[in-house]
């Protein structure tokens, strides 16, 4: 039996959740008395308690830790590489490792053994106790972790942590938390797909389980504070394959805790309302100048509740308190800011009920003093009529005032018994003390939203509001929408939440094409600019003062669409030049945070970096120097707060936002003859171009470019141009993808450039 199209019911949405698993937590590696203590667990407990219990309000904490049972090899079941990053591993790699080196001393997990039982130097092998689990470690008085001994426990400040009725507490017997354990199957029976992970070991245990992760089609988070080590050389590269190999994400404890705070997690549902609406409207014509106007929406709701003038004021007073918060123009662009360019926003706006969605912090400024009052607290009656109610409003203010005041301080059990943990237990009790109290005296530094008079980044960034008049602007975006090829981009191994294109100054015979390298899988071919595009980069180009000859043009299909924290890859960029993002659509958000190397040495470990929010409304130009690129990330974030929460701009045109990140290229390929030369390339000079590689020879230089990519990311002012880019690189480092077909704009692309 067929039944007509629409006329079965759709299935509720299926909301997934989240889990926060800590690795390794146990005597043996955070006791100072432990088999294989590591020194900066301690440091980061005070971070990780309160994080932990405000995190199982949202979603589900899960305790791994590990129990000797046999030997381990160091392979993945899974993948056959390496699970687990040795330093050996490292330094055969760089030339310097010598062939059975012997690193298993238990006073040091480094330095070379006296003892007479360690295993001949005449193996072919290379121990080192970090990996706890080698099969030739050299006596089993010193493994980790033995089932029955002190060192498998976990510490009374960890236990008093745990949450037996609530929490998963597990046992491994790999470096994986996934190997030989019911942990998959338990996040698939919970639709548990998004982990945040930490724990003692980096280049280790949580290693080998964010490689596993990832593998299992999982999406992952490090936090990054969060992670212990013995050898930064091994954290650090540890981490990079994590980012950049394996696609993890990283964050910060703070940052976590306050997207906690945010609500980030709990659904809105439409019965929390008492009162619904929806409004269907023709799309607009090329005829019409819009079919939203002001005067139809006013006419509108007067008819509905005949409050036309109360609206009115409302929408009015509105858009003037976003207007004043919002990035100004630069020089002679600064007076265009006036009530019209409310009234303009306004005018393609519609308003449509939205699906229940998970709220955001991608436009809210959560304040630590609201943490606790959040926390406990549900959302739903938030649009209960008792929000109009004085008393009610009192009261609530009264209870938050009360949580606040009965906020318990991190309590700090020792242990009391006769063994030679005794002391180890109370100086780790006392640390962790100590360093909680001094943690809750940081002052969080809250996201702002910038003005036009404000520094924004190393304060060689601007924004420039209504680079086009009304009209061209609007017809730019309906323009560029539909006659652009969109392409759906895939990097590391997923789909990228926007659509992608490339355009750029090509030349006749296409022996000069500009070639703007980052990591990617794969991107679109670059064609010629098309008339529309190449009107808005001569605008852009008045406003830096300097050529473009290459845009990236995005498609953020709607609020969820995003792009990850990164830092724009200057390989290719002319030095010294601005990188130009233009910004057609809907309102969205940039946000600017200070790279972790680019904080002082004398600040605070506990302190959140500083970040910056910048609003890139319809018509609006972000010029982006190169040294804030340096010592900056950037971002635009999912933001799924339900319509009913957001700024008329920020619904405009659908929700849909088109990006044009214009940049100067100082490096090009001749596609014919496959030659390169330029800035990026060995040879500087068209003339002495030399052919791109290809086979082992570009393999092996591209995986020394894409090594450099991810310096750049992380680097800031230790980071050298000359060191990691002079040389130049003659290799490609991702297919190209031609537009066979056009790509409906509702489908995804590219990898971390925004």
């Amino acid at each position: 039996m067929l039944f007509p199209t629409d006329s079965l019911p759709t299935g509720p949405p299926v909301e997934t959740k989240q889990a926060l698993i800590l690795l390794d937590l146990q005597n043996d590696f955070v006791s100072l008395d432990g088999k294989m203590p590591v020194a900066n667990v301690l440091p980061f407990l005070p971070n990780l308690i309160p994080l932990v219990a405000e995190f199982r309000e949202k979603g589900e904490v899960i305790w791994v830790g590990t129990e000797y049972k046999h030997p381990r090899s160091d392979l993945s079941p899974m993948t056959g590489s390496h699970s687990i990053l040795l330093k050996h591993f490292l330094e055969e790699k760089n030339g310097g490792y010598e062939r059975s080196q012997c690193l298993d001393d238990p006073r040091n997990a480094r330095s070379p053994s006296e003892d007479p039982l360690a295993p001949s130097e005449e193996l072919d092998v290379t121990h080192d106790r970090e990996a706890f689990l080698a099969p030739v470690l050299t006596m089993t008085r010193y493994r980790c972790c033995i089932s029955g001994s002190v060192g498998i426990e976990y510490p009374d400040v960890i236990k008093a942590a745990m949450n037996s009725q609530r929490d998963l507490v597990m046992l491994k017997s790999y470096y994986s938390a996934f190997v030989d354990t019911s942990l998959l199957m338990h996040l698939r029976t919970r639709l548990i797909t998004e982990l945040y992970i930490c724990g003692s070991l980096s280049n280790i245990s949580v290693y080998a389980t964010v490689l596993d992760a990832v593998c299992h089609g999982l999406q992952v988070t490090i936090i990054e504070d969060c992670l212990g080590y013995n050898d930064e050389s091994c954290h650090v590269e540890a981490v990079r394959r994590m980012a950049d190999d394996m696609g993890a994400k990283g964050i910060d404890s703070q940052e976590l805790r306050d997207d906690l705070a945010g609500l980030l997690g709990d659904v809105i549902r439409e019965e929390d309302f008492t009162t619904k609406f929806e409004v269907s409207l023709p799309p607009p014509t090329r005829r019409s100048k819009s079919h939203t106007s002001k005067e139809r929406v006013h006419d509108w709701m007067s008819r509905l509740d005949g409050e036309d003038s109360r609206a009115a004021s409302f929408a009015n007073d509105r858009n003037q308190a976003k207007s004043g918060g919002e990035i100004g123009t630069v020089g002679s662009e600064a007076s265009k800011i006036n009530s019209d360019s409310s009234a303009k926003s306004t005018e393609t706006t519609s308003h449509e009920r939205s699906p229940s969605r998970k709220r955001s912090t991608s436009d809210l400024e959560p304040l630590e003093e609201d943490r606790s009052a959040k926390l406990s607290h549900k959302p739903s009656s938030r649009r209960s009529s008792d929000n109009n109610n004085p008393a009610e409003q009192s009261k609530r203010k009264q209870n938050r005032s009360t949580a606040r005041q009965r906020r318990p301080p991190s309590e700090v059990s020792t242990r009391s018994a006769t063994s030679g943990t005794i002391k180890a237990e109370t100086d780790l009790a006392t640390t962790v003390q100590s360093q909680g109290k001094a943690a809750k005296k940081n002052k969080k530094l809250s996201p702002n939203i910038l003005g036009p008079s404000d520094k924004i980044g190393q304060g060689d960034c601007h924004v420039c509001l209504e680079l086009l008049d009304e009209t061209e602007g609007e017809r730019a975006f309906y323009s560029c929408k539909k006659s652009i090829k969109w392409q759906k981009m895939f990097h590391k191994s997923g789909e990228v939440p926007r659509l992608v294109a490339v355009q750029g100054d090509i030349s006749d015979d296409n022996s000069q094409v500009p070639i703007y390298r980052h990591p990617a899988d794969e991107s679109p071919g670059l064609l010629a600019f098309d008339p529309i595009v190449d009107m808005l980069r001569k605008a852009a180009e008045k406003a830096v003062g300097h050529p473009l000859n290459h845009a990236l043009i995005q498609m953020y299909r709607n609020s969820e669409d995003n792009i990850s924290e990164h830092s724009d890859k200057t390989l290719d960029i002319v030095c010294g030049s601005k990188i130009v993002n233009l910004s057609l659509g809907a309102q969205r958000t940039m946000i600017l945070r200070m790279k972790k190397s680019a904080t002082t040495a004398e600040a605070d470990v506990n302190e959140t970096r500083p970040s910056q929010r910048i609003h890139l409304p319809h018509n609006s130009l972000f010029i982006l120097g190169q040294e804030t690129n340096q010592h900056w990330l950037h971002s635009i974030r999912a933001d799924k707060r339900p319509a009913s929460e957001k700024d008329p701009t920020e619904l405009a045109f659908g929700g849909e936002r088109i990006s044009f990140t214009f940049r100067y290229i100082g490096t090009f390929i001749n596609t014919a003859e496959k030659t390169i030369w330029g800035q990026g390339a060995t040879s500087k000079q068209k003339s002495a171009a030399r052919r791109l590689l290809d086979g082992v020879e570009a393999e092996k230089q591209g995986e020394e470019m894409i090594r450099a990519f991810s310096h750049e990311n992380h680097r800031s002012s230790d980071w050298n141009w000359d060191e990691w880019y002079g040389k130049g690189f003659d290799v490609v480092n991702f297919e190209t993808k031609t537009a066979d077909a056009e790509v409906s704009a509702g489908v995804s692309t590219l990898g971390p450039e925004s």
